[in-house]
């Protein structure tokens, strides 16, 4: 009985498999926050994914199936808006990223979206509140377009608080309780009064039978959201009538939107199009500009270009949260994969404002080593004269391992524009590198520079970019091999070079101890004396007294001798620095237009550099340009912007004037304006080739670099040629007296003397006598070399090396 008992026991009331199973609510990957909004029968909250601490995200719309289970048609309603939602996809449509289906809860999860009321009253008071309305209202206008068209369904209830916005201010359709097909709209016509009122209705929406009168329900919706958007929540039909604050351009299109008679409203994608024309509401630039920017990946490349380029300019009339959420997006996936270089630079750098540190370095960083890897000269330059403002947020280890070395090779690039905008940009690193990178790395390059670049202009702010750099390195550089490369650029043959190192010794003499000031910079200074410019001779003058005071300073007093050998280790900050670095030299592309020997009555030193609209002399020493580095010639400097740098940077202060605030960072930037009106229409036309090393010298650079593995001392070697004697004179002579058979006539000398330097004037006599002497002097010399020997230069050169005793600039240098 009792085993009978038990196999005819009767079945519990709950089943087995239930005890097993799981809540699906509490599996639900997303967490309801505040309520932000009801919407109908919809409550808004804030949402984020369980584990994440962001609750900017996402938005979640909660239907409580459990109060509405009186009402079986509000439930069915809220199961077809989540269907809907789920299955609709368009840019003007909510973007629907999960759902939860249950007996209790019936929940929504969107991108994070606002109530349109909300937005709208945060944008009341803005001046470009028209611009933001029309980009939302076409917006809308699209959504039903493609409900209407495209998917033969009907919204059914169309008005302001079925949008919604997003952070990127684009206006979003939802609310879906209504929508059923055209063919069969009764559930959407039907008890309208349960939810809404009726004015959201046409009054012929139950009569109407054809799909095509059928449509014109959403156009008197549409209607019916365009009035609440500029006036207030509608309450009757009859305010329809009262156009309030509806703009004049909207007038006539919202007029046939709301029309009685259903054969005489607009259908959605008609009302976009109409507006859409030029004149319309929606042909403006606010509108025109973000609708280029969606296409933009099927616009031609011509088109591209020419929208990026214009886009800066627009980016005033951009909201914030537009500029920040929309437009920047798009420029990184532009930028990532490969359909736009330096036209996107402008754009990204002013959008870079709106960027905390966090979004700067997850988005910004990343497009800018991309910018830096491109073969493109344009973006180069672009990225080079925009690096003050945005070298500060970059992190350091970024600079010195990803920044660093393709940064470096704009100094091998073969345009003199690219090399100058390089030396340039420098001076903004300093504070960004490590010890190794500014100490060897950076100057090696600059250092390469001053010596076999063929451009003038390039030497002398390469001359000018250490010096700046100078307060920023380890006093073992500055004391070694950094003076030894200033003491050589002593002897550069370009004018402005030579003031360049003059200037560099002036500012950085704290840094010098007093023997090294006394034994190695006094002994290479003194020949500049001699030298045929008369502002490198007011340099030198200047720069040797200041040496002087700081000698005599010192023997005067014990106690200020040990303070001034105490300065000598010190590294300058960032403040102090700035104050002693000096201005640009001259630029690269006005280089080729200096005189070697200026006019001795030269009412001011600042006429160094003449402009580049008066004409050449034929004496003067044009700097040569590589014709092979650009695929078209530079055009002229157009102004005397590059001449009034020069002229700052050969303006020394007399010589009681403390050196290191005599040589100001304040017109750092004031010579730009040169190099991009003479540069940027022909870097514009420049291929897009690689950058890559100048093959190519001048004959001044090349004698130069010779002259520099033979040197012995810098304090110990005499100047060059040059400060004795303009080079030019020579030659021309040398021409005229083999045009003129042998001899040199004193009328064909007076025919060459205008065409001279000015200082040549007085000692024509004695250099006609000793040319006509080394003239006659040459047949003999040549017989002679040609019953000498074969003689083996290398053989020498290496036996002159072991009997020399090494100076101590070659000793830093090598070890460096």
């Amino acid at each position: 009985a009792n085993q009978f008992a038990v196999l005819h026991r009767p079945k519990t009331s709950i089943p087995m498999w239930s005890l097993f199973s799981k809540d699906p609510a509490t599996s639900f990957p997303y967490e309801a926050g505040e309520v932000v909004e009801r919407v109908g029968d919809w409550a808004l909250h804030r949402c984020r994914k369980k584990g994440s601490d962001n609750w900017d995200q996402f938005s979640l719309f909660a239907f409580d199936c459990r109060a509405a289970a009186a009402d079986p048609a509000a439930i069915a309603r809220a199961k077809s808006c989540a269907k809907h939602s789920k299955t609709l996809r368009h840019p003007c449509v909510l973007t629907y990223a999960d759902g939860l289906d249950t007996d209790k809860v019936l929940y929504v999860v969107t991108e994070r979206v606002w109530p349109l009321f909300e937005y709208l009253r945060t944008k009341a008071d803005s001046t470009s509140f028209t611009l933001l309305a029309s980009w939302g209202i076409s917006q809308v206008a699209k959504g039903l377009a493609f409900l209407n068209r495209d998917c033969r369904l009907l919204h059914g209830r169309v008005r302001a608080a079925s949008v919604f916005v997003n952070s990127a201010g684009e206006w979003k359709l939802w609310a879906f309780q209504h929508t059923a097909p055209l063919e069969n709209p009764s559930g959407a016509v039907a008890s309208a009064g349960v939810e809404l009122p009726d004015i959201y209705l046409p009054g012929d929406a139950d009569r109407l039978v054809k799909a095509a009168d059928r449509e014109t329900i959403d156009s008197w919706g549409l209607g019916c959201f365009v009035w609440e958007v500029f006036n207030r929540p509608l309450t009757s039909r009859q305010d329809l009538r009262q156009l309030g604050h509806v703009p004049q351009a909207l007038q006539p299109a919202y007029a046939e939107l709301i029309r009685d008679r259903a054969a005489q409203r607009c259908p959605a994608a008609d009302f976009l199009q109409r507006c859409s024309k030029p004149g319309g509401f929606f042909d403006n630039p606010y509108t025109r500009a973000l609708l280029q920017l969606e296409q933009l990946h099927v616009l031609a490349a011509e088109e591209k270009s020419q929208f990026l380029g214009q886009l800066a300019e627009q980016l005033s009339n951009f909201p914030d949260d537009v500029a920040k959420h929309k437009v920047l997006p798009q420029l990184v996936n532009i930028l990532q994969y490969g359909g736009g270089g330096s036209e996107v630079l402008l754009p990204l750098l002013h959008l870079s404002r709106l960027c905390d540190k966090s979004e700067f370095e997850g988005r910004i960083v990343p497009c800018l080593i991309r910018l830096f890897s491109l073969p493109e000269r344009v973006a180069r330059v672009r990225l080079l004269e925009q690096l003050p403002s945005y070298i500060g947020h970059l992190p350091d280890r970024v600079v010195n391992e990803q920044i660093l070395q393709p940064f470096c090779q704009g100094f091998h690039d073969t345009s003199p524009v690219v090399r100058e905008h390089t030396i340039r940009a420098a001076v903004h690193l300093a504070e960004k590198l490590n010890a190794k990178n500014l100490n060897e790395e950076l100057p090696k390059h600059l250092t390469r520079l001053q010596v076999k670049d063929e451009q003038g202009g390039v030497r002398a702010n390469a001359t000018v970019c250490l010096g700046k750099l100078a307060g920023h390195m380890a006093p073992a550089t500055r004391q070694g091999p950094l003076l030894a490369q200033f003491l050589k650029c002593l002897r550069d043959p370009f004018p402005p070079a030579r003031q360049a190192a003059l200037l560099a010794c002036a500012s950085t003499l704290s840094f010098y101890t007093l023997r090294d000031t006394a034994c190695r910079l006094l002994p290479a200074l003194c020949p500049l004396t001699l030298d045929p410019s008369k502002e490198v001779r007011e340099h030198a003058f200047q720069a040797i007294n200041a040496c002087l005071q700081r000698l005599r300073k010192a023997s005067d007093s014990p106690e200020e001798a040990a303070d001034l050998e105490s300065q000598v280790a010190a590294t300058r900050g960032a403040d102090s620095t700035s104050k002693s670095w000096a201005n640009w030299a001259v630029s690269a592309l006005s280089a080729k237009f200096y005189k070697t020997a200026p006019s001795a009555s030269a009412a001011a030193p600042a006429a160094a550099v003449p402009s580049a609209s008066a004409p050449t002399p034929a004496s003067a020493t044009a700097e040569p340009t590589n014709s092979s580095s650009i695929s078209k010639p530079l055009p002229p400097v157009a102004n005397t912007a590059s001449a009034a740098a020069a002229a700052n940077a050969s303006a020394v202060a007399p010589a009681t004037t403390d050196w290191n605030d005599a040589w100001s960072d304040a017109d750092d930037d004031g010579d730009w304006g040169s190099i991009e009106e003479a540069g940027s229409s022909a870097m514009e036309k420049q291929s897009a080739s690689g950058l890559a090393p100048s093959s190519s010298s001048s004959a001044a650079a090349s004698a130069w670099d010779t002259n520099w593995g033979d040197e012995e001392d810098d304090t110990q070697k005499e100047p060059i040629q040059s400060a004795v004697e303009p080079p030019p004179i020579r030659a021309a002579l040398s021409s005229a007296a083999k045009s003129g058979g042998g001899g040199l006539k004193l009328t064909g000398a007076k025919k060459l003397a205008p065409k001279l330097a000015p200082s040549a004037g007085s000692n024509l006599d004695a250099i006609l006598s000793e040319e006509m002497a080394r003239q006659q002097l040459a047949p003999q010399k040549q017989q002679q070399q040609q019953q000498q020997p074969i003689r083996n230069p290398q053989k020498e050169q290496k036996h002159r090396r072991q009997q020399k005793k090494p100076s101590d600039d070659e000793d830093d240098w090598g070890a460096w």
